[in-house]
Parts: C-alpha cells; sequence; structure tokens
C-alpha cells in the first residue's frame, strides 16, 4: 500500500523462495513447550512497481527506454543445446507455439523457452536441496503428445467436434528433470557473502536462532539477510535500460551496488 501512496503502480511480484531462513521464535516453555512465536522465513516477495506514464508501453519506450522489462535478459538457462534452439520458435509467441509448429531440430517441442533460454518467471529459488526436493522430480514429457493416442476406451480415430474422446495435441517439454529448472536459480556462496572481507568461516551452529545471529558480535559480513550479488545483478537487468542509474534507499551488506558495478 505504501508503494501505491508514493504514487506507483504494481504490476507483478517475484516470490523469492529459500531453505535456509532462521526462526526468529521464542519458545515457550513449561506447559507450554513446543509452542513458539513464528515460523521460519521462507520467502521473500520481491514488488515490481512502475511509475504510470501517459500512453502506451512502446512509447514510453522509445522516449525514456523505461516501462518494460528486458525479458532476453532475464532468460533461464537450457542446458541440452538441441533443445534449446527447436525451442527458438518460441520466442515471439511466448510458449504457445502448437504442436504442428517445427524448428531447427524437427522436434515438436515447445513450453516457453527460446534459444537464449526459458521466459523468466514470477519465482525464483535458492537452489538449495530442501527447496529442490519439494519440486517435482521429473517434469518433462519425454516424447510429445501427437492427439492420435488411444483413449482408456479404446477410441482411436479423428477427433469429433461433438465427442473430443481423443486427448489434445499441445506443446511439451523436450527436456527431463525437476522442474526446478523452469525458475531462475540465485544462492548465496561464502566467498560472495565475505567479497572483500576476512571470511571467519562458520560461526553457528545449524539450527541458531536469527535473534542470537544478530546479537552476537561477529566477523565478516554479518548482515542476517544477504542477497546473492547474481540475483540483484539479475533484477537490475530486469528493469534498468543500457547505461541507466539504479536507486538504492535500503543499502543493507550493499548487494544491490556491487551487483550495478559487476
Amino acid at each position: 500500500m505504501g508503494i501505491e501512496i508514493a504514487g506507483f503502480e504494481i504490476r507483478d511480484q517475484i516470490m523469492g523462495v529459500f531453505g535456509s531462513g532462521f526462526p526468529k521464535s521464542h519458545n515457550l516453555k513449561g506447559e507450554h513447550l513446543g509452542w513458539g512465536t513464528a515460523l521460519k522465513p521462507a520467502h521473500e516477495p520481491i514488488c515490481i512497481a512502475r511509475k504510470p506514464f501517459p500512453g502506451t508501453v512502446a512509447a514510453n519506450m522509445l522516449e525514456h527506454g523505461t516501462g518494460a522489462l528486458n525479458i532476453d535478459a532475464c532468460r533461464i538457462g537450457v542446458v541440452d543445446a538441441a533443445y534449446a534452439r527447436n525451442c527458438s520458435g518460441d520466442r515471439g509467441n511466448a510458449g504457445t507455439r502448437s504442436i504442428e509448429a517445427q524448428s531447427a531440430t524437427s522436434l515438436r517441442a515447445g513450453g516457453g523457452s527460446a534459444a537464449s533460454g526459458r521466459w523468466p518467471a514470477n519465482l525464483i529459488h535458492d537452489g538449495s536441496d530442501v527447496i529442490v526436493a519439494m519440486f517435482p522430480a521429473e517434469a518433462g514429457a519425454a516424447a510429445p503428445v501427437m492427439g492420435t493416442e488411444p483413449t482408456a476406451n479404446g477410441f482411436s480415430g479423428a477427433v469429433s467436434y461433438s465427442g473430443m474422446r481423443e486427448r489434445m495435441a499441445g506443446a511439451f517439454h523436450g527436456d527431463t528433470g525437476s522442474a526446478a529448472r523452469f525458475f531462475y536459480c540465485a544462492k548465496t556462496s561464502r566467498a560472495d557473502r565475505h567479497a572483500g572481507l576476512i571470511d571467519p568461516g562458520p560461526q553457528f551452529k545449524k539450527g541458531t536462532k536469527l535473534r542470537k545471529v544478530e546479537k552476537t558480535d561477529t566477523k565478516g559480513n554479518n548482515h542476517p539477510t544477504v542477497k546473492p550479488t547474481d540475483l540483484m545483478g539479475y533484477l537490475l537487468r530486469l528493469v534498468t535500460p543500457l547505461g541507466g542509474k539504479t536507486l538504492d534507499p535500503f543499502m543493507g551488506s550493499g548487494s544491490t551496488g556491487k551487483a550495478a558495478v559487476l
């Protein structure tokens, strides 16, 4: 609400999920043993807001170079080069290419991917084991649905207008693996956290409460919620025009400025 009161319009929200959060909870004792006051944080909302402007997005981009998202600069990488080339036909239609459309490899595949990668989503993750495990382990068909497969009742043949008794042909993800691959992944490494400082090594045991971390005089970068430099660079690329300026009203540990320089 504060963002809207300031005069901006909220366009979207990116949900960043991670598995490294500390529960900032006061655990009760006595007859209320097992009760606490907070959940463990596992996501951070990233608000995408835009200053209102008259006219169209295209006109504003021509005049000011802002107002749109730099999709191609933020695509999620595709490992399989052949699959990526095949999906280059999705570039103009955001992955709505029909099953009949064929391209570089003569394979029928789709799923919102271009030669430079998949379309960026409004969900990102940290690649931790606990988060990746929440995604389906095998997401993506190894072969396309042609629309001529027999149904459970044995019917096979042309799909009639009134019957629709067969499976419909459609685009598919021509690769396999965890569904986590569909989303941008940004990790905070120890080297990234303590860049330019002396790495003190592990200072807290697994399960240490965030309150203790905040109150302990530690070496290195002791900011409790350091953002990965790669993540901030990704977000900057998404909205900042080439040669543009980035305002950082909440410096924190300086990840945004670091990403802007790099």
